[in-house]
């Protein structure tokens, strides 16, 4: 459940400055100092010559020696030394490049940052960073993106790689790299128009603006384009793009519909019905192709047809109903991916629970998980018309889990559910179904918010759990629910005393969520959150700097110092948002 906690701060105090009593700090002593045997004193002078960035140019020999000390967290500070002296570090290219093989992901990251702030002195690292660009770990992922980009390396010669390593890759690793360029936004769209024109490339472009959705819409021309591509693959990735840009997507509808008429693939001709449905303009010709769909003796087929049609056609109840039936009916298939896109489609239609709510609820106990998470994505679209069935399952310790998972999708509309939350709980835990059911019960409460007060006596008693993650759920469910949750203010407190650095800093954010303004308690968790800044997850940093936002004990010129190099350097686009967001905060009290 680690993605489902609240955030772990890292044991151990940074040192964020270094000054030798009486002596003057110089670049030069600065340097001496990185490579001192002191680790606390080698890391405050790295960051030292951090904040120096340019001017830092004599310190790189001392910088690249820190890159190759034992200790890790002096191993990235240094490459992120490197790369805030940018252009001026360019001597410390060899050491970066192979710095990108170090067993640290963190120091990996860095040092593909710092060779794309170099710039184009960095060009021999492009092979090895475009590999980089396939890790697992989506920091690297992103820098090493980013610095390719910064690089600027010739396309004649990044291209052939990484076609090479799209080709020769397993999903494992090409989807994730793919992610993290759509991730990147519009800035990615102009290069992805571009490789919608290559025979070869067209086809993961389209992959990536498929992920990108609406953003993606200035491509929609070369999208209409590769719908005569000559490998079917390829036409059903540019139609999916087109289906997830939507609305803007209409001009390509006569293509789409064309496809839809007379493509010789199967795949193709549902791909084109799907897109259709998303994008959702309805003409004459459209409507013509998609009925004679609908009679196809192809099931997915007809299935994306009939949804489609009667989401055109809200108002006219005979077709919502007929195709209502004809999805429902699927779910009893013997082919899996059929019963999942049903599943998923049955969320169309929340003016009919009467019709989809009970065979939702059979899908539940589908052996293929996706059936299963596609029928609760549509079971909470139905909304709080499906909550006594809800409440029925979970007084039946069989179908709890999943009842628990449905109410977390629904989140503040099932408040109805906390009472029978509550029953739930009460029961004491006799196996390891019951205690995830309590993580998944206590994380619904949290969904819920502050409606989910009445459960507040039964998170205190979780608090004492001897499982550590049904503590760390209790104490986030209270913090979600907020001041309504005062009653366990004295418990929490009474937990800081007795906690390590990660469950208190979980208890502080709830006692700061359930008393805000409190001065005291927001001195003690300033020092904790301004800590977690400089943490290896991405999640904890992001965290820790949303928080300090909130708090006004954080305006201080340390803390908004360290915000402020996240806003610019960090890796992560997520951090850095939250990083700037939490310095507008603070600067403005």
């Amino acid at each position: 459940m680690r993605g489902l906690t609240l955030f772990v701060v890292a044991a151990g105090w940074l040192c964020c400055s270094w000054l030798v009593a009486g002596e003057a700090v110089t670049v030069e002593s600065l340097a001496a100092a990185a490579v001192d045997a002191d680790q606390a004193k080698a890391l405050a002078a790295i960051d030292s010559l951090d904040k120096l960035g340019p001017d830092a140019k004599a310190a790189v020999p001392a910088l690249v020696q820190a890159l190759g000390r034992e200790n890790e967290e002096l191993r990235w500070h240094a490459a992120r030394a490197l790369g805030a002296i940018g252009d001026n570090a360019r001597d410390a290219v060899p050491a970066l490049i192979k710095a990108l093989d170090d067993s640290a992901k963190t120091v990996q990251a860095y040092a593909a940052f710092a060779l794309g702030e170099i710039g184009k002195a960095s060009e021999p690292a492009v092979e090895k960073l475009i590999e980089r660009a396939f890790d697992e770990d989506p920091l690297v992922r992103r820098g090493s993106l980013l610095a390719i980009r910064q690089i600027g390396a010739p396309p004649e010669k990044t291209r052939p790689l990484f076609l090479k390593m799209l080709e020769e890759g397993d999903p494992a690793s090409v989807l994730p790299m793919l992610q993290t360029i759509a991730d990147a936004g519009e800035k990615s769209v102009p290069p992805m128009r571009e490789l919608l024109k290559d025979e070869k490339m067209c086809y993961w472009a389209c992959v990536v603006l498929r992920d990108m959705g609406e953003t993606a819409a200035p491509a929609v021309p070369e999208l209409i384009e590769v719908l005569s591509h000559k490998e079917p693959e390829v036409r059903m990735q540019a139609l999916m793009a087109l289906a997830a840009i939507g609305a803007p997507a209409a001009p390509a509808v006569p293509a789409i519909v064309n496809a839809l008429e007379s493509d010789e693939f199967d795949a193709v001709r549902f791909s084109a019905a799907f897109a259709l449905g998303a994008i959702n303009q309805k003409d004459e010709a459209e409507t013509k192709a998609l009925v004679a769909a609908a009679r196809s003796d192809k099931p997915m087929l007809k299935l994306v047809s009939l949804w489609v049609l009667a989401r055109q056609n809200p108002d006219n109840l005979e077709v919502v109903r007929h195709a209502a039936e004809q999805i429902v009916a699927a779910l009893k298939s013997d082919d899996a991916e059929l019963r999942g896109v049903a599943a998923r489609e049955l969320s169309e239609f929340g003016s009919h629970p009467e019709i989809v709510g009970p065979a939702l609820l059979a899908a539940l106990q589908d052996p293929d998980q996706q059936v299963v998470g596609h029928a609760l994505d549509a079971l909470a679209a139905l909304g709080p018309k499906i909550l006594p069935k809800v409440i029925e399952a979970l007084q039946v310790k069989e179908r709890r889990q999943v009842a628990a998972a449905l109410i977390y999708r629904m989140g503040p509309q099932a408040a109805p559910t906390v009472p029978a939350l509550i029953e739930a709980l009460r029961e004491p835990p006799a196996d390891e179904d019951d205690v995830l059911f309590r993580r998944l019960a206590q994380l619904a409460l949290a969904a819920i918010g502050p409606e989910a007060k009445a459960a507040v006596p039964v998170l205190i008693e979780s608090l004492s759990s001897d499982e550590r993650e049904v503590r760390g759920t209790a104490c986030y469910a209270l913090g979600k629910i907020g001041p309504a949750a005062a009653e366990a203010v004295p418990v929490l407190r009474q937990r800081l005393e007795n906690v390590d650095d990660a469950a208190r800093t979980a208890v502080i954010w709830s006692l700061l969520k359930i008393s805000p303004g409190d001065a005291e308690l927001e001195k003690t968790a300033v020092p904790l959150l301004a800590k977690a800044l400089s943490h290896e997850e991405e999640l904890v940093r992001a965290e820790a700097a949303s928080a300090l936002g909130g708090i006004p004990a954080a305006a201080e010129a340390s803390v908004i110092g360290q915000l402020k190099d996240l806003a610019e350097k960090d890796l992560s686009d997520r951090v850095r948002e939250a990083a700037a967001e939490a310095v507008k905060k603070l600067e403005a009290k």
